[in-house]
């Protein structure tokens, strides 16, 4: 299993105490985890505009685990409703041979979720926790 983590994730994991990370963590130890460089300039731009103490979040986004391998690479999505700026995140999961797209962002790829699109099936955090087997009640990592 190879999971794509979108801008929204890696911000969400940048957060200080984040749930996220820890779900991250746990998810490393069954799936190969990567990212594009769009993707993690996209969460670094976010972390600087929308959090007080944004330099040490943008710190924890420059220091992203090795497990964590970054692409630029970007696949055409021919007939793939999505609006511009995410088409990146869903060309470059598909272009990196990913399982799974992993994204939080419900107002532009809601209508893709839990769908194979492109040969990637496209989820959410509680999704994939729901396909790998973790229960809500154990600890995460």
């Amino acid at each position: 299993m190879k999971i794509f983590l979108d801008a929204n994730v890696l911000f969400s994991a940048a957060l200080p105490g984040s749930r996220m990370a820890e779900f991250l963590g746990c998810l490393r130890k069954h799936a190969e985890l990567t990212s594009s460089h769009a993707a993690v300039d996209e969460a670094a731009r976010n972390v600087g505009r929308k959090l007080a103490d944004a330099a040490a979040a943008a710190r924890s986004l420059q220091t992203l685990p090795p497990s964590i391998t970054l692409t630029s690479l970007v696949a055409e999505l021919p007939g793939v409703e999505l609006v511009e700026k995410d088409r990146h995140i869903l060309g470059a999961a598909v272009a990196s041979g990913c399982s799974h797209p992993l994204t939080g962002d419900p107002r532009h790829f809601k209508h893709l979720f839990g769908k194979v699109v492109c040969g990637v099936r496209v989820v959410h955090a509680a999704m994939l926790a729901e396909e790998l087997g973790f229960q809500r009640s154990e600890p995460v990592g």
